[in-house]
């Protein structure tokens, strides 16, 4: 059994090392029997916690080989981190389906606050916003302001104070019609919506 160390240099090798490294982490049960426990200990069902163990493997996979883990944390943690991000952004796919681009964006604060209380999680969620920012790069500076607060978690009275607006039903109105305007460029553009299917199911 390899150690951490060894497993993160392999990585960086050739696919036969890469292919060792990762048959040798995945050899051993404790990975998998953890993920379904922190899953559906969290209210998530066992297909869930399956779905999102093997994502979880496709991204864990990407991040050592880019170089992204620091060490902060031993492999075992960092992957189960990985897949609980996996999952909750499953979720959020879900809450996306059966919603509308005319309301606000399909995050929820609950689970964007647990997203961030590991390293790996952290890391996620800011590739997200870097998402996010990319798609919102396409409205003004308004609108980025509205939606991206929003998104961040800052409450309509903080949203109101940037904006320089009266009252918070001024609030809800300008983000409406900023999600309207967001839909209207994404329905013209069908590499946006890929992006932002992208972003809300934890691929990017």
């Amino acid at each position: 059994m390899y150690t951490d160390a060894q497993i993160v240099a392999m990585m960086q090798g050739s696919r036969e090392e890469q292919d060792k490294a990762l048959e040798d982490f995945f050899g051993n049960p404790g990975h998998r029997n953890a993920v379904l426990k922190t899953i559906t200990g969290k209210g998530g069902t066992e297909h869930e916690a399956e779905d999102a163990f093997s994502k979880g493997i496709m991204i864990f996979w990407r991040h050592l080989r880019n170089g992204n883990f620091r060490g902060d944390s031993t492999l075992h943690t960092y992957f189960v981190g990985i897949c609980k991000g996996c999952w909750l952004d499953g979720r959020k796919s879900s809450h996306f389906k059966r919603t509308t681009l005319t309301d606000d964006l399909p995050a929820l604060d609950q689970e964007r606050e647990e997203r961030q209380d590991t390293p790996e999680a952290a890391l996620l969620a800011k590739e997200r916003d870097e998402q996010l920012r990319e798609i919102l790069g396409l409205l003004g500076e308004r609108c980025q302001k509205a939606i991206l607060m929003k998104y961040q978690g800052y409450s309509s009275e903080d949203i109101k104070e940037q904006l320089g607006l009266s009252g918070e039903e001024q609030v809800r109105k300008v983000r409406y019609k900023c999600m309207t305007k967001l839909r209207d460029r994404i329905k013209e553009d069908p590499r946006l919506y890929a992006i932002l299917k992208s972003l809300i199911n934890g691929k990017g």
